[in-house]
């Protein structure tokens, strides 16, 4: 069954503040009989829908025997028509659903708002330790390319570099912010 914002608002309900998605009350012509109507609204209606994380930690809601990521039913369910890109969580947190923290973005744009990796030692994204040159070195990528921001003495004017040149080509002011 294909869904769409009618279908998902018949099913399902949504608070921009909280985030939250929910069940809603199901009429009889979901269901075989009234039992199972009843049986199925006073276990699920009213209750928040997504109860499981996909492998990236994207909550996930179960419609019709598929899953979905919540924040694009989200979409859905707010702007009338599936996303035609990524979904970006603003603060990085992938559970954190709330309207204001949702954008629609190319692949590049999202990859301007990363979560700082775990393998990261500088503690800075783009900055890291050069034991040759015995020297902190700086990069960015921009436009489809790894540009070189120079070398410095310290860790901290290597991240100066570093945010300088991420405000210059539009990078999101959480990027590089731990999750």
């Amino acid at each position: 069954m294909e869904l769409t914002q009618s279908l998902v608002r018949e099913l399902l309900d949504y608070d921009p503040e909280t985030g939250a998605l929910t069940w809603r009350m199901r009429d009889q012509k979901w269901f075989a009989s009234t039992r199972a109507r009843n049986a199925w609204n006073n276990r699920f209606a009213e209750r928040i829908t997504a109860t499981a994380q996909d492998t990236n930690g994207y909550l996930l809601v179960g419609v019709f025997g598929r899953k979905y990521r919540t924040h694009r039913l989200i979409w859905l369910w707010m702007m009338g028509a599936w996303p035609t890109d990524q979904i970006d969580h603003l603060n990085h947190d992938r559970a954190d659903n709330r309207w204001r923290n949702l954008r629609l973005v190319t692949p590049a744009e999202n990859g301007k708002n990363q979560s700082i990796r775990i393998t990261n030692t500088s503690g800075a994204m783009g900055v890291w330790w050069d034991r040759q040159r015995n020297s902190w070195q700086a990069y960015i990528d921009a436009s489809g390319r790894r540009i070189h921001l120079g070398r410095y003495i310290t860790k901290t004017d290597a991240i100066i570099a570093r945010k300088a040149a991420e405000r210059a080509h539009g990078y999101h002011e959480n990027h590089g912010a731990a999750q």
